[in-house]
C-alpha cells in the first residue's frame, strides 16, 4: 500500500515556485513592508483615500 503524501509532497503545480527561490524574497519583503512606521502607513492610506473622498464629495454634490 502507497502512504499518502504530505502536501509539501505532491506534484508541484504549474504556478509553483521553489520555496528557496521566490517565495522566500516575497516573504521577507512583505515582513519588511509591515515594519512601516505607522507615520509612514498615514501618509500612505491618505494618499491613497484622498482621491477617493474627492470623488465622493463631487458624486454627493451632484446628488443633492
Amino acid at each position: 500500500m502507497k502512504r499518502k503524501l504530505k502536501k509539501w509532497e505532491k506534484q508541484p503545480c504549474v504556478h509553483s515556485v521553489p520555496k528557496n527561490d521566490l517565495g522566500v524574497t516575497q516573504m521577507q519583503s512583505s515582513r519588511g513592508n509591515r515594519q512601516m512606521s505607522t507615520a509612514d502607513h498615514g501618509k500612505v492610506l491618505s494618499r491613497a483615500i484622498a482621491p477617493i473622498q474627492q470623488l465622493l464629495r463631487s458624486e454627493c454634490k451632484k446628488v443633492n
